[in-house]
């Protein structure tokens, strides 16, 4: 489980060192590579690019959650042609490093400073300006989403 926040630079040569804690939380066998994605959100009317960052494991999972809903969606079957086209399979070194594709670094807008959080299943990478933008409008709902939350439990 991912969770958590780490305050990060990405290096020189555009390399992200995956968190110590959140390490272990990768399945036996999977620090052979890690799936980067570049997803944006909408959000008080700008979008907001960032990037995921999900185990072997968590992508199967995902893939076959969408897969499911494609065979009757055509939405969907979109959805996960636009999911793959964003995503590639990038290589941990023995540090634990991975080296970004200029792509999705320039699609993410990330720049030196960067915020690594945790989302349950998958590991999340914002431009740190971004991230304290949004952050900063969660601290000012989180109240209401927990009365949302809790009344459905």
């Amino acid at each position: 489980m991912f969770v958590g926040q780490h305050h990060h630079t990405l290096d020189t040569k555009k390399r992200l060192v995956i968190p110590s804690k959140f390490r272990l939380s990768f399945e036996a066998g999977e620090n052979e590579g890690i799936y980067v994605s570049l997803h944006t959100v909408k959000h008080t009317g700008t979008s907001l690019s960032y990037l995921n960052l999900y185990p072997p494991s968590a992508w199967t999972k995902l893939l076959e959650r969408i897969e499911k809903i494609a065979v009757s969606s055509e939405k969907a079957t979109w959805y996960l042609r636009k999911l793959s086209a964003d995503t590639e399979f990038c290589h941990l070194d023995p540090q634990w490093r991975i080296l970004i594709p200029l792509r999705l670094i320039k699609g993410a807008d990330l720049k030196r400073d960067i915020m690594i959080i945790g989302g349950n299943d998958h590991i999340e990478v914002w431009c740190i300006e971004k991230w304290q933008q949004i952050s900063y409008w969660l601290n000012e709902h989180t109240s209401e989403f927990e009365k949302d939350i809790y009344r459905t439990i």
